[in-house]
């Protein structure tokens, strides 16, 4: 397979920006610059998918001349990136990264030293998978420098060259090779997979925010969710998080998520540390809201109807929905029970309270502190009474109440 035929027309039919791409293209033309497809998107055209990605842009004009070709021709571009040779340009509002071809000349395993390049060859010998060195221009012309087609039919992911020297220039392939191969294969290239277990404890030499960038997406691959395959890579988690994990009921957690379309990472995470005795260390590497909801040990079976109604109204409510979904995984309640709990707590999402402090003004109530209180009292009664009552019905109700003082 050497081209993608009806390349525009089928292109735009799995989700490519081929209009846009070809702005692009013809602001680097004015220079001869060649600009191709890779990665992901390129994958997909092959394995004839919907995009899942953005595209990948690589042209062979250094990066400078790229911002230049693109300035002059009104292209807003985002250059936080150029001195790694990529930015990102904006046509019509739509971000597309674009990188100028390059070969590494030296690495720390973080951030390589790079070097422009013209030859395709050189920048494709630079890449981590034979899968994501595959280009196509956009005639939908392939250009497979090392046999990365053949080895994505097979469901193979295999490092370009020495796996020991790919995972040397950046410690972040050896989560990349996890993921690419649960997404794709599922089964490990012997070779590779012995490279990342060798050099699994680099992972701490790279910044935690890359690793969880990347264990997100492993985590909610759907052959991460069998315990065979977690068991596999466990070790190699656990060098990534500094942390224990306990992968017992896992399967089970990530089965009745599925069911119920409440597939998350942070739960999921939650799970696997959950029985961590050590600190963890990244909890202050990460947002207050990640860091609250992976060390809550909230059970709302000891909350009111009314506790639980208002944390469906913030940003807590995911805290309920672990709370069951993990009692279920580690076998302390039935399906049945878990259902009953999800479909309570799905009745009190979105609900709105029908009075406010001016309706009770209206009614005859003094404004101050009491009224808030008054307020809390109808809402709790409005709770208990499965949410029902309409505005009538509450400031009946408030007018039986003793707090509160009405004018004359």
């Amino acid at each position: 397979m050497n081209k993608i035929i009806n390349f525009r027309r089928f292109s735009s039919r799995l989700g490519l920006n081929f209009n846009d791409i070809k702005i692009i293209e013809s602001s680097l033309k004015r220079k001869k610059g060649n600009l191709f497809l890779v990665g992901g998107s390129v994958r997909d055209l092959i394995l004839k998918e919907k995009l899942n990605t953005n595209p990948d842009l690589v042209c062979d004009l250094p990066i400078r001349l790229i911002v230049r070709c693109l300035k002059d021709q009104k292209i807003k571009v985002l250059d936080v990136g150029i001195k790694f040779g990529s930015v990102i340009a904006i046509p019509k509002n739509n971000p597309i990264d674009i990188t100028s071809m390059r070969k590494d000349i030296k690495s720390d395993g973080r951030h390589p030293e790079i070097e422009y390049t013209k030859n395709i060859f050189e920048d494709a010998a630079r890449r981590d998978f034979t899968v994501n060195s595959i280009y196509c221009d956009l005639q939908g012309n392939l250009f497979d420098p090392n046999g990365g087609i053949k080895d994505l039919k097979k469901s193979k992911i295999v490092f370009i060259g020495k796996p020991s020297e790919r995972i040397q220039e950046d410690f972040l392939r050896i989560l990349r090779f996890l993921r690419f191969t649960l997404i794709y294969s599922n089964k490990f290239d012997n070779n590779g997979f012995k490279a990342c277990l060798k050099f699994q404890k680099k992972l701490k030499n790279l910044s935690f925010e890359r690793r969880l960038n990347e264990l997100s997406k492993i985590l909610v691959t759907p052959n991460c969710e069998k315990q065979s395959s977690l068991k596999k890579i466990k070790s190699v988690l656990q060098s990534a998080l500094e942390s224990n994990v306990c992968i017992n009921n896992y399967e089970r957690l990530c089965k009745i998520e599925r069911d119920l379309k409440l597939v998350s990472f942070e739960r999921r995470l939650k799970f696997l540390t959950r029985k961590s005795k050590k600190k963890l260390n990244f909890l202050t590497k990460i947002k207050k809201s990640f860091r609250k909801r992976l060390v809550s040990n909230l059970d709302i079976y000891k909350y009111s109807k009314y506790k639980i109604f208002k944390m469906m109204q913030s940003s807590e409510k995911f805290l309920i929905y672990d709370n069951v979904l993990i009692k279920y995984a580690d076998k302390q309640i039935s399906r049945n029970k878990l259902l009953r709990e999800i479909r309570d707590v799905e009745k009190l999402e979105g609900k709105s309270f029908p009075v406010r402090g001016s309706d009770l003004m209206k009614f005859g109530f003094w404004e101050g502190k009491k009224i808030g209180l008054t307020l809390d009292k109808i809402e709790k009664w409005w709770v208990e009474n499965d949410l029902e009552p309409d505005k009538k019905h509450c400031l009946l109700y408030a007018k039986e109440l003793p707090s509160g003082k009405r004018r004359k």
